[in-house]
Order: structure tokens, then C-alpha cells, then sequence
């Protein structure tokens, strides 16, 4: 095989591969920014641990 024939066949073999494994990939939420790694299995900043957090607490006065 020449060196153009397997650059060839190595970027269409993964194009293929990228092609189908986006193919497959489920599409995230709107709000995935919000959500919590563990208990959502997204990437977030866990907005309502957050919440939680310090729906309770007090503001402190200077």
C-alpha cells in the first residue's frame, strides 16, 4: 500500500467511527450547565446542592 492509500483509508476509517459514535450520543439537556455529575451524570455546577446549601443559612450583617 502507498502512503496516500493508507492516510486514505485511516481518515475515512475514522470519520466512520466519529460518525457513528455521534450518531448514538444522546443530545444534553438545556439547563445541563445547572445539573450535578452524581446524581444527574452532567457536567454542572449543582445548582440546587447549592440551594440546599444555603437556602437555611443566615446572612451575616458587616
Amino acid at each position: 500500500m502507498t502512503n496516500f492509500k493508507k492516510y486514505t483509508f485511516g481518515v475515512v476509517t475514522y470519520a466512520a467511527l466519529f460518525l457513528s459514535f455521534n450518531a448514538s450520543a444522546q443530545e444534553a439537556p438545556k439547563n445541563w450547565h445547572q445539573l450535578d455529575l452524581k446524581t444527574d451524570g452532567y457536567y454542572g455546577i449543582s445548582l440546587n446542592n447549592a440551594y440546599n446549601f444555603v437556602k437555611g443559612k443566615k446572612a451575616k450583617r458587616w
